[in-house]
């Protein structure tokens, strides 16, 4: 630094009235990239009033004072360091390069760019691939999160990139399982010696749900069950008995017909399977190939007591489609079943019904699903908005009838009041 450009600094720096004045203009020159635009200054001191009327030769009385950046720089250049360059200055006096915003924002842009794709290229002709492309190419499938979690910060990219990896590799590690389950715990510390780091609420385990979500071609799980489902299409679970369905008259069978199941069957008993007791069953049957299933166990416990003795098959998922449920229902499709699907008329009821229809086609058989049935046992219970949105969402058919008669009464129905009805259409149905 040459002694003239020192004297101006020191000078400068000695007088605390600019101060203010100076930091609104490196503020100002950092957006612009250029000397131009003005800078505003309320609530002026004794101090900075003295040093700024001083440099700019002019008076200042209002309370609110705006001055033009490029008469502070002609200003500057009356003074007796008007050699200096005034950026030159500025730099000086803030003894840092002039950086844009814009060229902080390019270069942040660019070393996040890099960080990306150094990260992929890594994982080229693998499985994981595709979701980084997916991930850093079209800002999908977990994108808003590593975006978030980027930063500056040597440290918190290390934790970032360790993440991203390991999620690649856990999905690359899916491959090899060959429809082999694992639970969660022992698959993360496989990848990352850490039996935690695939947990929910973690970094890498949502971004882990995000890079599943892409590979089985789904939306983000919601909810519980649909993690669940999620990890169990990956051959992954989390918890293998809170997940279960009640059943009567279904025969499951491994290499030949489970001999615990085939007890409760031989009684005549309903029993509990559990999504662990399900990892074992290959296949699965129902009576005269018709299995008939309802959503309140309240109904499935009354239907049982009524029709006690004959031989007919029932499933209850207990309200919310369960991941044991679904993958019985599965089993009994694969065998040739007709399912017939009975739940309540709000709107959780009909959400169900309708996603089983999606996924069961012409072999899911909606039961007392009329407008009759419901009438007959409307309730006094409100459909609450939430509910009504539900419903207004399906777009079926053959429930268009019921959901406009829903729509304009906003009352649910319950099955408990069909147990009769239900009970009837059993022995009626199992036969035919």
């Amino acid at each position: 630094m040459n002694d003239l450009k020192k004297e101006c600094i020191d000078y400068f720096k000695s007088k605390k009235g600019f101060n203010r004045l100076f930091k609104e203009v490196w503020e100002k020159l950092k957006i612009l990239g250029k000397v131009g635009g003005y800078v505003i200054l309320k609530g002026i001191t004794k101090d900075e009033k003295e040093c700024i009327e001083g440099f700019m030769r002019k008076s200042f009385n209002e309370e609110v004072i705006s001055i033009s950046i490029k008469d502070i720089a002609e200003a500057f250049l009356k003074t007796k360091f008007g050699k200096i360059d005034f950026i030159e200055f500025m730099e000086g006096y803030f003894q840092n390069k002039l950086v844009t915003n814009k060229r902080v924002r390019e270069k942040f842009k660019d070393e996040r760019e890099e960080f990306f794709n150094s990260i992929r290229d890594n994982y080229i002709n693998t499985p994981s691939y595709g979701w980084l492309t997916e991930v850093f190419m079209q800002k999908k499938f977990g994108y808003q999160t590593i975006s978030r979690n980027y930063s500056e910060s040597e440290i918190d990219n290390s934790i970032l990139k360790k993440a991203i990896c390991y999620v690649a590799d856990g999905i690359n590690a899916l491959n090899h399982r060959q429809n082999k389950f694992i639970r969660l715990g022992v698959f993360a510390t496989e990848i990352t010696k850490d039996p935690h780091f695939f947990d929910k609420g973690t970094l890498a385990g949502g971004l882990f749900l995000q890079g599943l979500s892409f590979i089985f071609n789904s939306s983000f799980p919601s909810n519980a069950e649909e993690i669940s489902e999620i990890y169990y299409l990956a051959g992954i679970v989390t918890d293998k008995i809170s997940s279960y369905a009640v059943a009567k008259g279904v025969r499951l069978f491994n290499e030949k017909e489970h001999p615990a199941f085939k007890e409760f069957n031989d009684l005549n008993e309903d029993f509990i399977i559990t999504l662990s007791n399900l990892e074992y069953i290959k296949s699965a049957k129902a009576v005269n190939n018709k299995v008939f299933v309802v959503e309140n166990p309240n109904a499935f416990s009354a239907i049982c007591d009524m029709l006690k003795g004959e031989d007919f098959s029932l499933i209850c998922t207990n309200g919310q489609l369960r991941l044991a449920s679904q993958i019985l229902l599965d089993m009994l499709y694969e065998s040739g079943c007709e399912i017939f699907y009975s739940g309540d008329f709000d709107g959780g009821g009909l959400l169900i019904a309708d996603r089983l229809k999606n996924k069961y086609k012409d072999k899911l058989i909606f039961w007392r699903y009329g407008v009759n049935d419901y009438l007959e046992n409307i309730s006094e219970v409100l459909i609450n908005e939430i509910g009504l949105k539900k419903i207004q969402s399906i777009k079926r058919e053959e429930l268009s009838e019921v959901i406009s008669k829903m729509k304009l009464l906003k009352r649910a129905a319950y099955q408990e009041m069909m147990v009769d009805n239900l009970s009837f259409d059993i022995m009626n149905f199992k036969n035919k």
